[in-house]
């Protein structure tokens, strides 16, 4: 249960030989008894909660409106051009040019138009 003094712990010893009268002519050792378990409590260097973390918000690219889009496709020598369809990122319209009827794409971020 008792442990030899180290020697990390002589300056203590040391210090109570000085403070302790010795008795006898021979030298006594000092015995010290371990701290406790409990005794030694080791805290967290960082004892405050941090902050939860923000959900990145997502940017989304501004899109045009549909009648903007088919006046693109006008301009791109298109007539008489119908919506299809106006959702998401790609637009669909129908159209002739030259006397051919197309099929026409237009992406509402870039404007980029081509033929399906």
């Amino acid at each position: 249960m008792f442990k030899n003094v180290t020697l990390s712990t002589v300056a203590i010893a040391v210090a109570l030989t000085a403070i302790l009268p010795v008795t006898g002519a021979s030298a006594k050792t000092v015995k010290l008894a371990p701290a406790a378990t409990n005794d030694l409590v080791l805290e967290p260097a960082y004892t405050t909660p941090l902050p939860p973390l923000k959900t990145p918000e997502i940017f989304l690219p501004p899109k045009i409106s549909c009648a903007s889009a088919k006046q693109a496709i006008r301009t791109n020598g298109y007539k008489k051009v119908k919506k299809i369809e106006c959702d998401g990122f790609v637009y669909t319209f129908k159209g002739k040019k030259n006397g051919k009827k197309y099929a026409i794409a237009i992406n509402a971020v870039t404007k980029k138009i081509w033929t399906l």
